[in-house]
C-alpha cells in the first residue's frame, strides 16, 4: 500500500506498491526494484513515490518512543506539496545504465529535504501542519533532515570508487538542504530536482560530463521548462537508456497543462 505522506500531483492517485517491485530489506544491500518495468499506464511519479515511501516508513527506527514517533508521522502525513526530486533521483540513475536500488537512500533523504523546508515554512508562518506545538514540528523536522543524512550513508559501498560516489552524492545533498532554505519555491524545486538528477547520475556510475548535464536536466525539470530539459537528455544520454526519465518529463508536462489557468491559455 502507499505511504500517507507521498504527495501526488494533479489526477494522480495514490498506487498500490506494485508485486513487481519486491524487497529485501532486511538484507543488507537494498531492495530489488525494477521500476523502468512497470506497466505503461501506471504513473512513474506515483509508482516510484510509493516505493521510497515505503522504504523511508521502514528506515525509521523501531525503538523510538511514541512521544517522538507520533510527530514523526504526523509530519511525514501533513499535505506537502509535490515535488519530482526523489522520483527524478531513481530515475537518472538509469540514464546512465545504474541500478535505481543504490539511489533509493538518496531520494529519500531529498523527500525529507523537500518535507522539513515545508514544514520549517509552516513554523514561520505560525501555521502548525499537525496537532503538535510549533516547536516539536521544528523539532522534528530537524530530527528527520538529519535521518536524511543518515540513509544516505546506509548507501551499500563495495569499494573505494563507490565511497567517493557515495561521499560526493552525501555533499551535494548537503550543500542542498542549506541552499533550499533561502529560495523561493520554483527555485527551490528547481535546486532540489538538479540535486537529485546530479545524485541520481553519481550512484549511477555517470562520469563528470553526465554529473553536469544532469545537474542542468534536473534544474530545468523542476522549473517545468520542460523542452529545455528535452534537449540536455537527449544530447547527453543514450536514448535506449532515457525511458524513464523522458515518462517523468511526459508527466509533469500533463500535470503542468493541466493546472494552467484557462485564461493563461487563452493568451
Amino acid at each position: 500500500m502507499a505511504a500517507a505522506f507521498v504527495s501526488i500531483p494533479c489526477s494522480f492517485k495514490p498506487a498500490q506498491i506494485s508485486a513487481i517491485l519486491p524487497r529485501r530489506l532486511s538484507r543488507p544491500k537494498a531492495p530489488n526494484l525494477t521500476l523502468s518495468t512497470t506497466a505503461s499506464d501506471q504513473s512513474y511519479f506515483a509508482t516510484a513515490n510509493a516505493d521510497i515511501s515505503s522504504h523511508l516508513l521502514r528506515s525509521l527506527p523501531t525503538t523510538l518512543h511514541p512521544s517522538v514517533k507520533t510527530p514523526i508521522h504526523r509530519l511525514l502525513s501533513s499535505s506537502t506539496p509535490p515535488t519530482i526530486a526523489p522520483s527524478l533521483c531513481l530515475a537518472a540513475s538509469e540514464l546512465v545504465g545504474g541500478d535505481p536500488n543504490l539511489a533509493i537512500n538518496a531520494a529519500c533523504a531529498l523527500q525529507l529535504i523537500h518535507a522539513v523546508r515545508h514544514a520549517h515554512n509552516a513554523v514561520i508562518s505560525h501555521h502548525p501542519l499537525t496537532e503538535f506545538s510549533l516547536g516539536t514540528e521544528l523539532m522534528t523536522g530537524d530530527a528527520l533532515l538529519a535521518l536524511g543524512y543518515e540513509m544516505v550513508a546506509r548507501t551499500p559501498a563495495g569499494d573505494a570508487e563507490a565511497a567517493t560516489r557515495l561521499l560526493k552524492v552525501l555533499m551535494e545533498i548537503s550543500k542542498t538542504a542549506a541552499a533550499v532554505a533561502a529560495l523561493e519555491e520554483e527555485e527551490r524545486e528547481g535546486k532540489l530536482a538538479a540535486c537529485a538528477a546530479v545524485c541520481g547520475v553519481i550512484l549511477g556510475g555517470g562520469n563528470e560530463e553526465e554529473v553536469e548535464r544532469a545537474r542542468r536536466l534536473g534544474m530545468f525539470a523542476g522549473k517545468k521548462e520542460l523542452a529545455m530539459a528535452e534537449v540536455e537528455l537527449g544530447l547527453g544520454f543514450e536514448e535506449v537508456r532515457a525511458g524513464a526519465v523522458r515518462r517523468l518529463l511526459q508527466e509533469i508536462l500533463l500535470c503542468h497543462s493541466v493546472t494552467i489557468s484557462p485564461e493563461r491559455k487563452e493568451r
